[in-house]
Order: C-alpha cells, then sequence, then structure tokens
C-alpha cells in the first residue's frame, strides 16, 4: 500500500467529509440546548494558569467512580485503577479495547503478540509512555503492550491527536496517539512510613501470577517503591473448529508464557516548586508463538525470548508564575531471540538474534507572558543502535533531533492550541550505502469553545499531521527491507462535542461526548511480493473516515447502593484507495471492523461490586479483497467480575472473581489464530 505524497493545508477542512458529523453535532448541541435543567457550574471553570491541568473536580459516587476530563481540545479517554479492578480488566490489552476508535491485534495465546491501532492508523502512529517517557522499539517500530503489568499502574488513558499538555516531549508530539501509563505513588507518611501489598492471581489454563508492592517513606519529601511481579501459564486452551459438517475439539498449543518484572522508583520533591522522579524498569520473558491453524493442524516450534531494561529520570520545576521547566533522560536496551524449528531451513532450525539500545535526553520549557497566553519549547535527542547475528548486518545506528515549538491561547470561552513540530533523522551503517536523511516540519492545532459561558458543554475540532520514519525492519530486515523508503505521512481531523452535568435530577452525573473524524496516510509502509521475496515498499492510500460516541452515568438507587453504566461506540470506514484498477479499490482495510462497541454496567452495593461488560466487533476481512471466503464472523465477548473488600484481622483484603467470555464464544482476532473460551480468574489482595 504505497501513499504519495501530498502536502494538505491545515486551514482545508474538507466540507463533505463533515456533513454526517456536522448533523451528529447538531442533533447533539439541539438536545443540550433544549434540555429542562440547566445547570450551572462555576467550579468547573475556576480561573487558572494555563501552566496547570484544569480537570473535573472530583465527584463523589459511593466512592468507586469519577468523571474524566471533558474540558479537551482532543478526545480523550482513561481508566483509573479502582475500575480496572471492579470491570475485571485483566491486561492492558483488555483496557484498550474497552475505549472507542481502538484496534488491538492480538494473536492469540496468553503469550500471544498485541498491538494496538487508533482509528485505523497503524500501530507505528501510537506512541505508549511510561510515566510520560516514551517507550521504543525502533526495530520494529511497534510496541507489543503484551508486556505491560496493570498491578502497580493508577491511571491508564488514550489520547488521540495532541493533548493541551504544554510540558509534553516532542516525540509524544510526534504520534499520531499516545497511550499512557502512569504508575501510582506509595501512600506513605512520617506516622505510616511504609506500605506493603502482596497480590495472586489464579486463572485457567494454568495461568498463576504473584505480585509485590513495597512503599517506604524516606522524608517528608521523597518515597521510594518497588514492584515485582511473575507470571507462568501452559495457554493450553480448547477451541473448536468447523471441518466441513463436522465440529472438531482441539487444544492450543506452543502457548506458554513465563515473565517477570522489577520495577524501582525514587520521588522526591526537591522543594515546594520543583521535584525528581527517577524509574528502573527491567523485564524478561519466554514464551511460545502459537501457530496459525490451517488444514486442522496447529503444530508450531517457535520460541521467544525478550529482555528490557531502562532507566529514567525526570526533573520539574517551575519559577514564580511564568517559568515552568522539564528536563529528562533515558537509557534503554532490549535483547530479542528467535528461534524456529523446521525442515524448511538450510540447517532445519534458525535462531534471530536482535539487540537495541537507546539514549534518550529531553527538555522542555514554557513560558506565560500574559493570563490568555502561554508557550512552550520541546527538544529531543535519541540515538538508537540495533546489532543482529543476520547475515550481512548492516548494524545501523539512527540520530533523530525532534524540536516543537507550542503555543496555548485561553481566552474568554476559547482555547486555542497550536505547534509546530521539527523532525531530522540521519543514519549511518556499518556496510553498504546509509538512507538519505529525513527532515519535515509539521503542524498540529486544536480548539475548544464553550458556547455558553459556565455551562458544562464544549466544542472541539482538530488537526494534526504526524511522519512516520520506516523502522530498521522496513530498511534492513533480511532480503525484504528497502532502504530507499519514503515516510509514511498522516493526517487526523476530527470534529466533536462533550457534555458533562454533575447535578441532574436521579443523576450524579452524566457524561457524553460525540467525536467525527477522517484521516489521510499517503506512502503507507507495506510488504510487497516481488520477483522472487517480499519487498518493503511505499504503496498505498487510506481514507478513513469515521464516528466515536460514549457516554457514562451514575444513577443512586438509595444508601449505599448505586449504578454505574458506560458506553462506547465507533463506526470507521478505512478504505484502501490506492489504485482504482485494483480489486481491493475502495475495500475495507484487513481486519478493520466497521462497527465496534463497548457496554458496560457496575452495581455497588454494600457487600460488594457487580460488573457487567459486553464487547461487539462486527463483521471485518482477512484480506485486501472483501469477498465472502475472507469474511470473519462478528463476535460479542461478555464478561462478569465480582469484586468484594473485606477485613481479615486489622489487614485489609479486597478478593475478584471475573468470568471473561462466559458464552465461551468461539471467534478469532486475526485469521487462523483462534481465541480462548471461557476463562476463570480470582485475584486476592492484602495490604499488610
Amino acid at each position: 500500500m504505497n501513499m504519495y505524497h501530498k502536502t494538505i493545508s491545515l486551514h482545508y477542512l474538507p466540507t463533505r467529509r463533515f456533513i454526517v458529523i456536522g448533523l451528529l453535532l447538531a442533533y447533539s448541541c439541539w438536545g443540550i440546548l433544549s434540555a429542562q435543567t440547566v445547570v450551572r457550574q462555576d467550579s468547573l471553570y475556576q480561573a487558572d494558569t494555563l501552566f496547570i491541568e484544569k480537570d473535573l473536580e472530583n465527584v463523589e459516587v459511593n466512592a468507586f467512580h469519577k468523571p474524566i476530563q471533558s474540558k479537551a481540545g482532543i478526545p480523550i479517554q482513561s481508566v483509573d485503577a479502582e475500575e480496572l479492578t471492579t470491570r475485571g480488566i485483566q491486561n492492558v490489552a483488555d483496557a484498550v479495547k474497552q475505549f472507542s476508535g481502538t484496534t488491538v491485534r492480538d494473536y492469540g495465546g496468553i503469550g500471544g503478540m498485541k498491538t494496538v491501532s487508533v482509528h485505523s492508523l497503524g500501530a507505528h502512529h501510537t506512541a505508549v509512555a511510561y510515566d510520560g517517557i516514551a517507550i521504543s522499539n525502533i526495530q520494529a517500530g511497534q510496541i507489543d503492550i503484551g508486556h505491560f503489568s496493570l498491578d502497580n499502574i493508577s491511571v491508564l488513558s488514550l489520547a488521540v491527536g495532541q493533548e493541551e499538555n504544554l510540558m509534553q516531549s516532542a516525540r509524544l508530539l510526534a504520534s499520531g496517539a499516545v497511550l499512557n501509563l502512569q504508575t501510582a505513588t506509595p501512600r506513605v507518611s512520617q506516622t505510616s512510613p511504609y506500605t506493603l501489598s502482596s497480590k495472586l492471581k489464579i486463572g485457567s489454563f494454568g495461568e498463576i501470577n504473584p505480585a509485590f508492592h513495597y512503599g517506604q517513606w524516606l522524608s517528608q519529601k521523597t518515597t521510594l517503591s518497588a514492584d515485582v511481579d511473575w507470571m507462568r501459564a501452559d495457554g493450553q486452551y480448547p477451541f473448536t473448529i468447523q471441518n466441513y459438517k463436522t465440529l472438531e475439539h482441539h487444544k492450543r498449543q506452543n502457548s506458554d508464557v513465563e515473565q517477570a518484572h522489577i520495577e524501582l522508583n525514587l520521588r522526591s520533591e526537591l522543594t515546594p516548586t520543583s521535584e525528581l522522579e527517577i524509574k528502573s524498569y527491567y523485564y524478561r520473558s519466554e514464551r511460545g508463538l502459537p501457530g496459525s491453524v490451517i488444514l486442522y493442524t496447529d503444530d508450531n516450534n517457535e520460541r521467544l525470548w525478550d529482555e528490557m531494561f531502562f532507566t529514567q529520570a525526570k526533573y520539574n520545576w517551575q519559577l514564580a508564575d511564568k517559568w515552568k521547566g522539564q528536563l529528562a533522560a533515558k537509557y534503554s536496551r532490549s535483547y530479542s531471540k528467535y528461534h524456529d524449528e523446521d525442515v524448511t531451513y538450510a540447517d532445519g532450525e534458525v535462531t534471530d538474534i536482535n539487540r537495541q539500545q537507546e539514549y534518550y535526553i529531553q527538555g522542555t520549557f514554557a513560558y506565560q507572558p500574559t493570563d490568555y497566553l502561554a508557550i512552550s519549547w520541546a527538544n529531543d535527542g535519541v540515538i538508537n543502535h540495533l546489532n543482529n547475528n543476520l547475515p550481512n548486518g548492516v548494524k545501523p545506528t539512527r540520530y533523530t533531533w525532534l524540536s516543537a515549538l507550542t503555543a496555548k491561547l485561553d481566552w474568554k470561552q476559547l482555547v486555542f492550541n497550536g505547534s509546530l513540530l521539527s523532525t531530522y533523522t540521519t543514519t549511518h551503517v556499518s556496510t553498504g550505502e546509509k538512507p538519505a536523511d529525513r527532515s519535515k516540519i509539521i503542524p498540529t492545532f486544536s480548539v475548544r469553545y464553550t458556547p455558553i459561558q459556565d455551562y458544562p458543554w464544549n466544542l472541539r475540532m482538530m488537526a494534526k499531521r504526524s511522519y512516520r520514519i520506516p523502522s530498521f525492519n522496513d530498511l534492513y530486515y533480511e532480503r525484504i527491507g528497502n532502504k530507499d523508503l519514503n515516510p509514511e505521512i498522516a493526517d487526523e481531523y476530527s470534529l466533536g462535542s462533550s457534555w458533562t452535568l454533575t447535578r441532574v435530577p436521579f443523576f450524579d452525573y452524566i457524561r457524553l461526548h460525540v467525536d467525527g473524524f477522517y484521516n489521510e496516510i499517503d506512502d503507507k509502509l507495506v510488504a510487497m511480493p516481488s520477483t522472487y521475496v517480499w519487498k518493503m515498499v511505499n504503496y498505498g492510500q487510506v481514507r478513513v473516515k469515521g464516528v466515536d460516541l460514549s457516554s457514562e452515568a451514575v444513577i443512586p438507587l438509595g444508601n449505599h447502593y448505586s449504578l454505574f453504566l458506560s458506553g462506547n461506540y465507533t463506526y470507521q470506514e478505512a478504505l484502501d484507495m490506492t489504485d482504482n484498477q485494483s480489486k481491493s479499490y475502495k475495500n475495507q482495510l484487513p481486519y478493520t471492523p466497521k462497527n465496534t462497541g463497548t457496554v458496560s454496567s457496575l452495581i455497588h452495593t454494600p457487600w460488594a461490586d457487580l460488573n457487567y461488560t459486553l464487547i461487539s466487533v462486527g463483521k471485518r476481512y482477512s484480506s485486501k479483497q472483501n469477498l465472502s471466503q475472507y469474511r470473519m464472523d462478528a463476535y460479542k465477548e461478555h464478561t462478569l467480575t465480582c469484586t468484594k473488600e473485606w477485613s481479615w484481622g486489622r489487614f485489609p483484603i479486597k478478593t475478584s472473581l471475573s468470568c471473561l467470555n462466559f458464552t465461551d464464544k468461539q471467534y478469532q482476532v486475526i485469521s487462523y489464530y483462534p481465541m480462548p473460551g471461557r476463562t476463570w480468574k480470582v485475584t486476592i489482595k492484602i495490604d499488610l
């Protein structure tokens, strides 16, 4: 799917692309303006400096939920630690599946790779950040979110486009979407100088997952925390396949996984206006790669070993009310070993070893000359190196410099956020001809407008361009690499409305969001067949349009009882517009459903919390040609979770029981990679 390069003015937003979106917004506006109860919420619009994030005030809802931030120029979705537990969300991939506009590619099995794409931009355009600093994989260009544990996560958030945060790094500003994992700060003090908790998770298919958290108060300003977890599972879940008129029963093979994670965090408030965060992180895993089920066999000998280590430091400070700064540095290294045994190899087996290293520095400085205007300047420098055992390996080293100038105007009922991002890369290789240097300046802007002052209804729009440099695999992977590739260009446009009320008859709060989006991707990087081998090429033009809808509400049901309801729905049409003579012209992209949705209900009682979640995915196709033989059936996955808090002596205990896919639906996310059926999970957490 090659993409032609085209310059698009951000002053031009094609009218026809947003006709449907405009009608939806008009309907939303009419519903809001015709509401019988108009609630003034001065607390939502308190005067503040532009450097301070403006969030909704916390709303007491029987201590189990509060509204998320709605005052943003872009769509932002988030889930906190309490929701992760009560809704039975087991891993990062399960959490992301419940966000609107996302597509998670899951290759089946507990150890299968999991990547996330937002609005069909592709996983390469989604950055994954850990405590605000990006995780990198320069070799493949995409992050396997299955590597990360939820045990010490306080908030998981997804921002589409560019947040209004002036202190964001240039590297994150360069991405089409950002998935951020924010770790928890230990709740310790001089009177309670340490905290210790342990968690044990036991599940179907041999899963066992103990985890430990320790937090230590070192001084009035400094805390230390450590997190350790280990998980293993055989992953041999049963599945059924239809062989003509016969229903056959099988078990998944080579789906075992063993992984461990250790993390240390030091947080110190050096002065009342400055703080330092230092993190060290280590992850290792060994897993079988479950093969595709073709001709009713799923034998596979592929094994993968992964190691990842990084250490990072971030220092924030503020001078008076006018200046604010952030400095960050990070070193990371990763190791992967892939082994396969098959008669197709010359020696009957193959072993690929890859080692990556990255050195990263970042600085952001912001200045607020007036009450209405703030500007920031972010600079990121990155050095990436790849070494492997492939024949004729070129051992590439890439030097990248990103610089972004951002301005934010907050005037009366209008908030404007715009930036210009400059990217420059140069790559050195040990042998052969180096690829051309790359440089690009790309713009972004977002606007948020409150039509009625002090009324919690906002309109927003965003336009953003992102620029994907080819990964080392794209350029140099044995035989299919192509050093002459052009970067991908992705343009994002969105137009939406958000409405949040916290004092409504019969409700504690109601939140509604609607966002229409349109994306263009040019110079799409894909592998295409050549004379005898496959080759990476720029081939393709993709056009994506759709609508995201989301809502939340809490209904009090008397003393100590309440009902939380939420729902998300996405319609997206992602079409291949490359060649009007091709059989796939104007066909939906592979593995991209037009309709997806999530419904969740959580009832809170004095005894326990009971949650039900439904994830619905429409039909999609496994090939570029949308023919009946490639069609994959729609499916619905149902999950029930019961959570209870109690005490054993002076020790608080939280237990939860989850039944995932309790209807035992047999389905596939990727063709020929069956997913688990009914799965049980039991979690026990005790605070010591």
